[in-house]
């Protein structure tokens, strides 16, 4: 029996098509895997490049408006060094200038970081940058965050209490300065402090009338310097005041009708815009049931100026920010001409519930003493300068303060601008 030959299979045109969608599968997943992984992973590393650019110039510009680049650059490379970023050492770049000259200081961090997939798409690593500029702006006063102008006879600087406490911006005395810090509680300085040099170098808790504290008070200096001033420090704000809208300085002081607004639902606790002037005497004390005073959102401010003392207190939130009339280049928030002691008294809320505060502005009291105590969260964004200056925090907090010369929101000396 002759065989039938043998057909030639029939080809299957789907034969390979499995390999091809599988290549593309893969390079989809591994598309999307440079983008989970190598993207996530570089910018994670962009963020802290970038905080550690912003903490350099941060650091330098009270150093830059006083002193120039140099010195400046100086202590932005400090801060990039303390957190590991040195020029020409793993793969870093680390440079410092003038984008304008003796307005502007630039910080400009990199460095080179590896990939994880991206080499399988031809980026095998990639150079993270940060840069941070700032700007210097004109016609405010360089200022500290605390500054007490009296001599070796005054009380000068005294801080005390159990809460977390930050400042940035420089510590100033030109009689004692004494701080006392609770358990766990270090007091954070981002600037120098310096007392006055009849009385020594700054010390901790050993002031002739501050209880004795044990040796667990402890504050650290993250950046600056602590010693003995050089000199007598000037009043950085020995201006004239910016003229009254609301009142005058030979009138008792009247409580406004405050406005309604979304703090105080049903009721009222905004101030209306002005600068608010008294002779004698003004008692800021919240007549609503919220217990809270406001500046008006998105308005102009507020500024209390006084011949007499000023006190300030209530049981709930706060947020008032200083004027912003031209004549108050400083953003003064606060400003008592009496010489009692205490000038200025602010007493917060001392119970739970409680709501934060927040301070736009400076406290100035060149002739008279100032006292701040809370246990309430609280922010101040400007200088408190007083002929002596007393801060007794409380326990919960937590405290910062943020001095005009140190970028504060109080007639800021200078600005992030970049």
């Amino acid at each position: 029996m002759k065989k039938r030959p043998l057909l030639p299979a029939k080809r299957n045109h789907e034969l390979g098509s499995v390999v091809i969608l599988v290549a593309v599968m893969w390079t989809a997943l591994f598309g999307m895997a440079v983008l989970a992984v190598d993207f996530g992973y570089l910018y994670t590393k962009r963020r802290g490049v970038q905080a550690v650019a912003d903490a350099a110039v941060r650091a330098a510009m009270p150093i830059y408006m006083t002193n120039g680049l140099t010195l400046a650059a100086a202590r932005a490379r400090a801060v990039a060094t303390a957190n590991g970023y040195v020029d020409g050492t793993s793969n870093t770049t680390v440079q410092f200038d003038e984008p304008v000259a003796n307005s502007q200081f630039r910080a400009r961090i990199g460095r080179t970081y590896p990939t994880f997939f991206g080499s399988l798409f031809g980026l095998t690593s990639k150079i993270v940058t940060g840069t941070t500029v700032g700007r210097v702006n004109p016609g405010a006063s360089t200022a500290p965050a605390i500054l007490a102008l009296g001599g070796c006879g005054s009380a000068g600087v005294r801080i005390n209490g159990d809460t977390d406490l930050t400042i940035n911006g420089h510590v100033q005395s030109n009689g004692p300065l004494d701080y006392c810090g609770g358990p766990g509680k270090p007091y954070t300085t981002n600037g120098d402090v310096q007392s006055g040099s009849c009385v020594g170098s700054p010390s901790i808790c050993t002031g002739s009338t501050v209880p004795p504290i044990p040796p667990w008070a402890t504050w650290d200096i993250v950046t600056g310097t602590l010693g003995v001033a050089p000199s007598a420090f000037a009043d950085p704000f020995a201006t004239a005041p910016p003229p009254c809208t609301v009142g005058n300085l030979g009138a008792a002081f009247a409580m406004p009708a405050l406005q309604p607004g979304p703090a105080c639902p049903g009721g009222q606790c905004y101030f209306p815009d002005g600068v608010y002037c008294a002779g004698g005497d003004i008692n800021l004390a919240p007549v609503d049931p919220c217990g809270c005073l406001n500046s008006m959102p998105g308005g102009a401010g507020v500024t209390f100026i006084a011949t007499g003392a000023i006190t300030v207190g209530g049981n709930g939130g706060m947020n008032l920010t200083a004027n912003n009339v031209p004549q108050n280049p400083n953003r003064i928030l606060f400003w008592t001409q009496s010489p009692a002691a205490p000038a200025f008294n602010f007493g917060g809320c001392a119970g739970p519930g409680c709501g934060p505060i927040l301070l736009n502005g400076a406290i100035y009291a060149p002739a008279g003493r100032i006292n701040m105590g809370s246990q309430d969260p609280m922010t101040v964004n400007g200088s408190i300068v007083g002929l002596e200056v007393n801060l007794g925090l409380g326990t919960l907090g937590p405290f910062v303060l943020t001095g005009n010369g140190a970028g504060g929101g109080g007639g800021t000396a200078w600005t992030i601008y970049q």
